[in-house]
């Protein structure tokens, strides 16, 4: 595996080479060659090694991104196998990151379930839904405002309209990060519809 790993990077030294300096290198001359048109007309030879060079920095790019996506996998896979407290450890850091230990309380700290459950109850039941006095307010009739009735907001959809609503979703696309297309949603109303009395 050693001798194989070598033959490799060998032949990736000698086939590709280094990809971050080429890319560099691209780049650097694709700049000298905008700033040169600015001043002037490029040659028709400049303009076609301008053109190469555009595909050859997007090639380079893709294999530079390839490249480092492996190298991250394998280190990963490498720290896993290697150390199993590691592995879980990442497995486990997102449940840790949004556990909260403890809430400060004027008598103290909180730190039972119970405990925190009660104090954040406590701080949003005093703090929403209360109203304040205010000492200034806006006129809106002077700003031209007109006061429209929005109650039909509130009322309940109608069948009517959710169908029109899936009728007129496109079929190709998904309206949420579900994935769920439109024609998904077109032959379950289909089907839900068939089946009602």
């Amino acid at each position: 595996m050693a001798r194989l790993a070598k033959s490799i990077k060998r032949w990736r030294r000698e086939k590709i080479g280094d990809t971050k300096l080429q890319l560099a290198i691209i780049k650097e001359v694709l700049l000298q060659l905008e700033m040169a048109q600015e001043s002037r007309t490029l040659t028709d030879q400049e303009l076609d090694l301008r053109r190469r060079l555009k595909i050859r920095s997007t090639g380079l790019a893709a294999i530079e991104k390839s490249r480092i996506r492996q190298k991250s996998r394998l280190t990963y896979i490498r720290c896993g196998d290697a150390n199993i407290k590691f592995f879980h450890i990442r497995a486990s850091a997102r449940r840790r990151k949004n556990y909260i230990h403890c809430l400060q309380i004027d008598e103290g700290m909180a730190f039972s379930y119970e405990e925190k459950e009660k104090v954040a109850g406590d701080y949003f039941r005093n703090h929403l839904g209360t109203s304040a006095q205010r000492a200034m307010t806006l006129d809106w009739q002077s700003l031209g405002y007109t006061p429209r009735d929005l109650s039909e907001l509130e009322v309940p959809f109608i069948r009517e309209e959710i169908k029109d609503t899936i009728n007129s979703m496109p079929s190709d696309k998904a309206p949420g990060p579900d994935g769920f297309t439109g024609t998904f949603f077109k032959a379950c109303w289909a089907k839900m519809t068939s089946r009602q009395p």
